[in-house]
């Protein structure tokens, strides 16, 4: 799934009806009072968007894993970032199914982009599930991945380029190292 914001910018339909509501109002207090899952924040960035101050060539590379030891049973998200240096994300899960740690594994990676504030993102996983639910392939069947599914179609809503792809369990070393390396420290914690 590729997503690309190009000079003729096409908003989303949120987006078209919350700047219509600000084009009547002139005023964005009211203009966010009617979207009360709205933040500033995000307004903020698509204005950032339109007005080209983010150069669509900063991106974000990440490799993500999920990692369930029972599943359900102890989890953990990893997360490994391209870059110079490498930068590697840990994050204990408690207790979740694979599929579970596998989407939250995405959403760590996705909040550290949006922290960086870059424009573009790519995202590589082995979780072919994963791949062919953000991507719109499959369907989501279970109840427990539908709240993960929406926060991750929010939070991709926040940059220009997205793009996910699946990957051999090979290339994806280094982000399940970083899932199962977030179990074993809780278990020693």
């Amino acid at each position: 799934m590729a997503k690309t914001l190009s000079k003729s910018v096409s908003l989303t339909g949120i987006q078209k009806r919350f700047f219509g509501v600000l084009a009547e109002t002139l005023d964005l207090g009211s203009a966010l009072k009617e979207f009360p899952g709205l933040d500033s924040e995000t307004v903020q960035e698509w204005f950032r968007r339109l007005s080209g101050k983010r150069e669509a060539s900063s991106r974000f590379k990440a490799y993500v894993d999920g990692a369930s030891r029972g599943n359900p049973g102890k989890a953990g998200a990893g997360v490994w970032i391209e870059g110079d240096p490498p930068n590697e994300l840990t994050c204990y899960l408690g207790e979740a199914t694979n599929n579970e740690a596998e989407y939250q594994a995405l959403l760590v990676a996705l909040k550290e982009a949006h922290r960086r504030g870059v424009a573009g993102v790519q995202i590589y996983s082995d979780s072919e599930l994963l791949v062919r639910q953000v991507q719109g392939g499959y369907q989501i069947r279970s109840e427990k991945l539908r709240p993960l599914y929406e926060q991750v179609k929010d939070l991709i809503e926040r940059f220009a380029e997205f793009e996910i792809q699946h990957v051999p369990r090979e290339k994806n070393r280094e982000a399940d190292r970083l899932a199962n390396k977030a179990i074993d420290q809780a278990r020693e914690a």
